[in-house]
């Protein structure tokens, strides 16, 4: 193959790879039904990044919407809400009762809010959203990621999707070490 024909396959690839991610950023967003300012900015950052690939449906109907809310450099509640609603017709609704997947002897807390301006933060398992993603929505509420469990950790944040041998009382070494 030419290189022309090479380089429209590879950029087709990576279109495709960038939309999947794009959903399922959208789809760990909204896991909890609710949209907040810093969800929204955090998706019109992920947009402006690869603004320049001139991505296609639906990134481009999101950046469409986001774009005209923040035109006057203002966010309001109805505007979030709209942005909302657009996401919810994209992404499928995510299991609401999936404690099949959660761990059974490590003690899990769910918390509704947590203010996690200047706390540690470890994350462990496999999340919605890619890592990086989850990192940058975490450090941008204020936390400091660590890599490692210590006595100067506040949190370990356990990915949504467990592994199957959890269903039997094993988990990894960071929860491990948590539980301790």
């Amino acid at each position: 193959m030419d290189q022309e024909v090479l380089r429209i396959i590879r950029d087709k690839d990576i279109t495709t790879a960038r939309i999947d991610e794009f959903i399922g950023i959208l789809g760990g967003i909204m896991a909890d039904n609710i949209l907040n300012k810093q969800e929204v900015m955090f998706i019109h950052k992920w947009l402006t990044r690869y603004s320049h690939e001139d991505l296609p449906w639906p990134a481009s109907e999101v950046a469409t919407v986001i774009n005209m809310a923040l035109e006057d450099n203002i966010l309001t509640d109805e505007e979030i809400s709209e942005v909302g609603e657009l996401i919810k017709g994209i992404v499928p609704e995510i299991e609401k009762d999936a404690d099949h997947l959660r761990p059974s002897s490590a003690p899990l807390d769910k918390f509704e809010n947590v203010d996690l301006n200047n706390k540690n933060v470890v994350l462990t398992g496999t999340f919605l959203l890619p890592r990086h993603c989850v990192e940058e929505i975490t450090q941008i509420a204020g936390a400091n990621i660590k890599k490692a469990i210590s006595g100067k950790i506040d949190f370990l944040f356990v990915g949504e999707f467990a592994n199957d041998l959890w269903k039997y009382g094993t988990h990894g070494n960071k929860i491990t070490k948590a539980i301790e």
